[in-house]
């Protein structure tokens, strides 16, 4: 009798996740037909995969320069968490916004694979780049980080410090032109070395000054897997480029 029950029991419950699936392809299945003129070509496509159980072949997901704003981004809701292999999306120039990274955000726990993910000339600001910190801590394999060319104000930063180490397996990561400056700034540098595989680092455009320059030579030397470092247009003057240069030879560096 019991392993009877049992059977029935595992029956159900295979019933009820077919039942859950069937219900999921068709929803997607119309959204699609009712929104296929208005995607373009490459979300298009995502949609064609998951409908023809492609989606576990995806490793890479490049969206660079597709307008994702406003209502745009409910495609990418409904697609993106079914292509759980992926390891790397490309949301380059996409136009989210602070609304659209937040959506996105919230997808990322699908993503366990990702080594890759740039976020980067979006228009965001605080609350769309404390929701992305606010994950970090689940992106166990991300390698490279790309922010550049957002608004990156005292509370944005104060949020990238306080979260960055928690990027265990960060190798690369770009801060060119995210308006950086000041006390923020200076926290952001000094838990740098938190970030244990850090190899290559670019910040130009944003402003270091005496105070943050002052703080290099202890902060570098700390970053013991650090090969490059860019820190172009940054206010750090020719005596400390240069003497950062004979201090630490093996790290090639990009000043202005």
């Amino acid at each position: 009798m019991g392993c009877s029950n049992s059977k029935n029991i595992q029956i159900n419950k295979l019933e009820r996740k077919k039942a859950s699936s069937s219900n999921e392809f068709s929803k997607v299945r119309e959204y699609y037909n009712s929104n296929e003129s208005l995607l373009p070509n490459r979300i298009r496509e995502l949609f064609q995969k998951f409908f023809i159980q492609q989606t576990s072949v995806s490793s890479v997901i490049d969206l660079k320069f597709i307008n994702l704003s406003g209502p745009q981004v409910k495609s990418i809701e409904i697609i993106l968490p079914y292509f759980t292999q992926i390891r790397a999306l490309n949301l380059w120039k996409t136009k989210l916004g602070n609304e659209g990274c937040i959506v996105i955000a919230k997808l990322l726990h699908n993503f366990p694979c990702l080594s890759f993910i740039s976020f980067a000339d979006n228009r965001i600001s605080y609350p769309g780049i404390k929701a992305i910190c606010d994950k970090f801590s689940i992106l166990k394999d991300l390698e490279i980080l790309e922010l550049h060319v957002n608004q990156f104000d005292a509370h944005a930063t104060h949020a990238l410090a306080l979260n960055i180490g928690k990027l265990v397996k960060l190798r690369n990561i770009c801060l060119d032109e995210c308006e950086m400056s000041g006390d923020s700034l200076k926290e952001l540098i000094q838990a740098l070395p938190n970030i244990k595989e850090l190899e290559r680092i670019s910040m130009d455009y944003n402003f270091f000054g005496e105070p943050v320059s002052n703080i290099m030579f202890n902060v570098l030397n700390k970053l013991k897997n650090l090969k490059r470092m860019s820190a172009q247009h940054t206010g750090i003057t020719l005596a400390v480029q240069e003497a950062l240069k004979k201090v630490y030879p093996d790290i090639v560096f990009a000043f202005s």
